[in-house]
């Protein structure tokens, strides 16, 4: 039954090493007041049904630059959460200040990481409970 509490612990090293991963990933990111220009759109055909989606693009100001970016991905019409005209916060790479993330987006922790530590621990304490009782 050790085997089961190893298991717990490298679901937690895991999840500490995602997480740790992801907070690196977003630290270096900058976060912008922009202008939304509009929207590129792509159709894409399933079945017999097309589908529409959106790519919101941008306007923000770097220093004494304007620069547009895209959106990091094409996603369904009634999922944009902004309309042309808006102005909004995004978190932009500087080693990629084409794309960006919408300021909500970016979090503090991986989600996908604090499930896995939480798994766990969970799984480490309910086998101490289970083994001594």
């Amino acid at each position: 039954m050790f085997f089961i509490i190893v298991i717990g612990i490298l679901f937690i090293i895991l999840g500490l090493l995602i997480c740790l991963r992801y907070r690196i990933k977003y630290s270096s990111y900058r976060t912008y007041t922009a202008n939304v220009l509009g929207y590129r759109t792509r159709t894409e055909k399933i079945g017999d049904t097309e589908q529409e989606y959106f790519c919101v693009v941008v306007s923000y100001r770097k220093g004494s630059e304007d620069i547009h970016a895209d959106y990091v991905s094409y996603v369904p019409a009634e999922t944009v959460p902004c309309k042309r005209g808006d102005t909004i916060s995004v978190d932009v790479d500087p080693s990629a200040p084409k794309t960006f993330l919408y300021s909500d987006e970016v979090i503090g922790t991986s989600g996908f990481g604090a499930a896995m530590v939480l798994g766990g621990l969970l799984t480490v304490a309910f086998h101490i409970l289970y083994r001594f009782s």
